[in-house]
């Protein structure tokens, strides 16, 4: 029985705000919801909000998370089936994120 009034009470709902986006017009609907969330959205832009970093892991980390010897990781970023990150052969970095992506299709 609750779940038919629930029911009901959205129809009901429903149907309102259909009867006032033809009576109002969309437009000015979209205004005043703009209207009534710009506070909302200007007091979470001015909240801090810290932006996760990719770890960059080494060759080693990258072999022992993926169970591989090294030869077997390089033969995966040569042949690009792994990305590879860094300045020459010496200091190549993976990302973290890529590589637990890699452990599903490995």
């Amino acid at each position: 029985m609750k779940d038919f009034i629930t029911q009901i009470a959205v129809e009901d709902f429903t149907n309102k705000v259909a009867d006032k986006v033809i009576e109002r017009g969309a437009d000015k609907i979209a205004e005043s919801v703009v209207e009534k969330i710009k506070p909302i959205l200007t007091k979470s832009n001015t909240t801090s909000q810290k932006i996760p970093q990719d770890t960059l892991l080494t060759r080693e980390e990258t072999a022992k998370i993926l169970k591989m010897s090294h030869p077997t990781l390089r033969g995966l970023y040569t042949n690009g089936t792994l990305k590879a990150y860094g300045l020459g052969t010496r200091h190549i970095r993976f990302k973290e994120s890529e590589v637990m992506a890699a452990l599903d299709t490995l």
